[in-house]
């Protein structure tokens, strides 16, 4: 007779076909996810060993790992589980070849490794909230290496709806890589068990965004497949009446029907008989009275076992078991082996664990609340006495043990155990889990049941918790443990401890992430106290806005700060200390000045990751001084620096410069994709300002495109923090552009208030990019008395380039914006001088569509200019073609058409402009000239004092207007035209 143990895979033919057509595609190159979602009993563990069957036979290495509903389980289990299989089968060559530089992380998850392969190197040293990314690269790596050293690959993790919320960071990080890998990654997961909240619920969301995922719901099986099934457990075909009932009361539930079926085979019931429908069983509730019926005839001792089982929870070993267990170990073995025999129990790699857990759960339902927290405290004694020798590895077991005891466990052990596991967990950077188990200690701390705690130590516990908190991105519980810090410590008249809090909540410039509140009173409270850590507070409150003072003012603080931590010989705190000078520094030399300063000393800290934030916070100064040659060469730098850590932080700003870039040029088509791309990788790095940045650069974009109407949504996004005054800058022009002046004046007013006071309340290195969205507005509003407040703000950054703070866009020369406010209030001259400026800082970094722009503004103001000369004429109109031949170029059909309508309405009216052969500007005529007398690229560039990208840009039009197929050809058009000699 067929073993009704164990359920034949049937009815699963269609999604068997689905999982190998997926591991083909994995094995062409192309790596993919499948979701196989059912309720319990329905067939994904089923489904996914004959999977791995058909794997194994195509030749491809199968890793294997679950997730367990169980207490006190490590972080990351399922994937432990699924490395260490590997590890203890592989050879040491090839275990080195798939780790590379990353053996240290996977280590850190498979410590056995060092027993294998001895010392690994150690790596960049990282902030603790990047350490984690980087262990998950390390994984992903390794895994994708197995793949392809076998050919193919095949991860599948079971029961993923208890897996831990690392666990389920490290899959996502995953299933974005498998682009690069022959891999299959098939997971299993209870749908019935998914609340809205449920961790998992965010993780399958955001997998199904993925292209190469998807999703299987295993179904019930049919009657006919049930039938089937009966056939092949019982050896017997089923009579229809029993199927019927069967079918009915089981619902189709593959596991159901299995364990019904054993009740009826161990009591040899006949099934082929009529009368088999009649006999008494029950189901309806789950599958709890069958399973309870296998119990029964298993005897009482037996059944003392199994429940103790359920409690240590799956992968206990026999002497864990043993020991937990009531009666002489002779006896305990004979029950272990009869529930070995009667398949309640199976072997789980190197211990033990329930065939289904479904099983394990109705032994759970039997016992009362009292018996389970006994049960639990039992669990941890037998953990404690079985391996007292090396409690290590088991103190996240035992910490859970402890805490499911209840009042039954001794307090002191399970905050001790509690804060030993939350250190474990930061030590492979589980921050949730860290969290959780900190979160223990507090409650505990808070319960009043421990002996005497000092105060500092409450504080330190409860600073890891906020820490913890923060690190896996739960930011309001960590900004509410953090003032908690903050009120405490104050009450205790401890200012270090509210310094600590405070800065553990302001993470580095550019986050977004910080609680001015909390500085200001750690500032105050520091202050008295002097010394490198009170000059760190202030420098994060200057930078962030906690210090109420004129930017003149704060920038006099920025500079005690740095003298305090120079004294101090404290490094790191220098570092820190310079960070506000960047965005406080009246003027681009003075923050080229302090962030040249932080490469120096984070040079001198061998610290990399300082290096790369230092080299990348000189690439604003740089822009905006024009030495566009040193800003390439120091986001060239940066972007190896990304590459090489790896951090979705590091790689959002290279993303965040190649949008700018494309803006700059006139790109605006290959604009798009990298600014989405930074988008994603900010949020993914959990920066606040990555809507923000993005906004700033889809505004520039639409409004190029004249697309201004489609911003209002962006703007609006819940995300964005409409109180800001940067938010009202922006919001402001888009309005005003559109044409709403009445909502524009409405928002503008508000902002003018006080001469502008608001806005030059923020910090100095801020204010361009708001200082130019107002200038725009007040030209589009005509408002003269504004203009002249704005246009002395703006004066003293004549000659450089306006740049967001964080470099998101670059929106031209400040001098562009000088000259349509020195026209708005008629100072033309002035007006003059600027746009000239502006025009020539324009050519000199290749701001193509800022030149242009530039060309048809001062085109504008030449002609509107009342003692308006022929020659004014004849400037207006080649500025106009070469305008409007630059936007064609670019393709900005928007403002090309504007420039058009320009050209028309002059055209008739200029018979003083000359022409030139073949629609040439006069621009074009100036490079075609020196192109004729034999010169460079770059010696044309050095005399018309434009960059050699311009040059090249103009030569590709003279080359299209004119048809001629080189610089040879060109010359000779020149010569043939008369174009060699410049006009009297």
């Amino acid at each position: 007779m067929p073993d009704p143990s164990s359920a034949p895979l049937i009815g699963r033919e269609r999604e068997l076909g689905v999982l190998a057509e997926q591991l083909a595609a994995a094995e062409n190159g192309s790596g993919r996810v499948v979701l196989v979602g059912g309720e319990p009993g329905i067939g994904k563990t089923a489904l996914l060993s004959a999977c791995a069957e058909h794997a194994q036979a195509t030749g491809a290495t199968v890793l294997l790992g679950h997730a367990y509903e169980a207490e006190g389980l490590p972080p990351y289990l399922p994937f432990i589980e699924a490395l260490r299989g590997y590890v203890r089968s592989a050879e040491p060559a090839r275990l080195r070849r798939g780790l590379g530089s990353g053996a240290a992380q996977v280590a850190l998850l498979v410590p056995e490794l060092a027993s294998v392969l001895g010392e690994f190197p150690s790596t960049a040293t990282l902030q603790p909230e990047h350490q984690q990314y980087q262990l998950f690269d390390a994984v992903a790596d390794f895994l994708c290496a197995v793949a392809r050293e076998a050919g193919c690959g095949l991860l599948l993790l079971e029961d993923l709806h208890w897996a831990d919320a690392p666990s389920l960071q490290l899959l996502l990080h995953l299933a974005r890589r498998l682009a690069e890998a022959p891999l299959l990654v098939a997971l299993s997961y209870r749908s019935t068990e998914l609340r809205r909240t449920h961790p998992l619920q965010q993780a399958l969301a955001e997998l199904s965004r993925l292209p190469a995922v998807t999703r299987l719901r295993l179904p019930p099986l049919a009657q006919d497949q049930a039938t089937h099934l009966i056939h092949r457990l019982s050896g017997a075909m089923p009579s229809p009446m029993l199927v019927e009932r069967l079918y009915g009361e089981t619902a189709g539930n593959p596991f159901f029907l299995t364990e019904v079926v054993r009740q009826l085979v161990d009591e040899r019931v006949d099934l082929t008989a009529a009368e088999a429908g009649a006999v008494s069983w029950a189901v309806p509730e789950g599958v709890r009275q069958v399973i309870g019926a296998r119990l029964a005839r298993l005897g009482e001792e037996a059944n003392r076992l199994l429940l103790a089982a359920a409690v240590m929870g799956d992968g206990f070993s026999f002497d864990e078991l043993a020991a937990l267990g009531e009666g002489e170990q002779a006896r305990v073995l004979d029950s272990f082996e009869a529930v070995l025999a009667a398949g309640l129990l199976v072997q789980q790699g190197a211990g033990y664990g329930f065939s289904h857990a479904l099983i394990r759960q109705a032994l759970l339902a039997e016992l009362s609340l009292p018996r389970r927290q006994t049960l639990h405290l039992q669990a941890a004694q037998a953990l404690e006495q079985v391996h007292a020798h090396h409690l290590a590895p088991h103190v996240p077991a035992l910490a859970g043990h402890y805490v499911a005891a209840g009042a039954a466990a001794d307090p002191e052990r399970v905050y001790t155990y509690a804060k030993q596991a939350a250190e474990a967990a930061e030590g492979v950077y589980a921050w949730d889990v860290a969290a959780a188990h900190w979160q223990t200690a507090v409650d505990l701390l808070d319960g009043g049941r421990l002996a005497a705690v000092s105060t500092e130590e409450r504080l330190d516990v409860l600073l890891a918790l906020g820490r913890a908190q923060r690190r896996s991105g739960a930011r309001e519980p960590a900004r509410e443990t953090f003032r908690r810090v903050v009120r405490e410590a104050g009450e205790a008249g401890l200012p270090h401890y509210q310094a600590y809090a405070a800065l553990g909540f302001a993470e580095h410039l550019g986050s977004g992430v910080f609680d001015v509140a909390m500085l200001e009173t750690a500032l105050a409270a520091m202050q008295p106290v002097g010394g490198p850590l009170y000059a760190r507070v202030l420098a994060r409150s200057l930078g962030y806005g906690g210090v109420p003072g004129s930017n003149a003012e704060n920038w006099a603080l920025a500079e005690q700060a740095v003298a305090i931590t120079v004294q101090s010989g404290d490094r790191l705190a220098h570092y820190h200390a310079l960070s506000p000078k960047l965005v406080l520094g009246p003027s681009p030399l003075e923050r080229l000045a302090a962030a040249q300063g932080t490469q120096a000393l984070a040079q001198q800290l061998g610290n990399d990751e300082l290096l790369a934030e230092a080299v990348r916070l000189t690439v604003r100064p740089l822009l905006e001084l024009g030495r566009i040659d040193e800003a390439e060469a120091a986001m060239a730098a940066y972007t190896r620096f990304a590459e090489r850590l790896r951090q979705p932080f590091f790689r959002w700003w290279p993303a965040l410069w190649e949008a700018m870039r494309a803006l700059r040029d006139g790109r605006l088509a290959a604009a798009e994709e990298p600014a989405a791309r930074a988008l994603a990788l900010g949020e993914e790095a959990g920066s606040r300002n990555a809507i923000q940045f993005y906004a700033e650069q889809m505004t520039l974009l639409r409004l190029l495109q004249g697309r201004a109407g489609e911003l209002h949504a962006l703007l609006d996004d819940p995300r964005q923090s409409r109180a800001s005054v940067e938010w009202g800058c922006s919001k402001a022009r888009v309005l005003a552009v559109e044409g709403r002046r009445e909502e524009a004046r409405t928002l503008f007013e508000r902002l003018a208030a006080q001469d502008f006071g608001a806005v030059l309340q923020l910090p100095t290195g801020v204010l361009p990019i708001p200082l130019a969205c107002l200038a725009d507005v007040c030209v589009a509003l005509g408002d003269r008395p504004r203009a002249a407040v704005l246009y002395e703000l703006l004066l003293p950054s004549a000659g450089t380039l306006t740049v967001h703070v964080f470099v998101a866009v670059c929106e031209g020369a400040v001098d562009r914006r000088l000259g349509l406010l020195a026209g708005l209030l008629e100072r033309w001259d002035a007006a003059a001088v600027h746009f000239e400026a502006a025009l020539r800082l324009h050519e000199q970094v290749g701001a193509r569509v800022w030149l242009a722009q530039t060309q048809r503004e001062y085109a504008e103001l030449l002609l509107r200019r009342p003692s308006r000369t022929p020659q004014a004429v004849d400037r207006a109109h080649s500025l106009l073609q070469a305008a409007l031949a630059s936007y064609e170029a670019m393709d900005i059909e928007y403002e090309a058409q504007r420039t058009q309508a320009l050209l028309a309405e002059l055209e008739p009216r200029a018979p003083a402009a000359r022409r030139f052969p073949a629609g040439l500007s006069e621009r074009e005529v100036e490079v075609l000239r020196l192109v004729a007398a034999g010169r460079t690229n770059r010696e044309i560039a050095e005399a018309l004092v434009v960059s050699p990208a311009t040059v090249a840009f103009h030569l590709k039009s003279i080359l299209n207007k004119t048809g001629a197929a080189n610089r040879t050809e060109a010359a000779t058009f020149a010569h043939r035209h008369g174009l060699t000699v410049p006009p009297a």
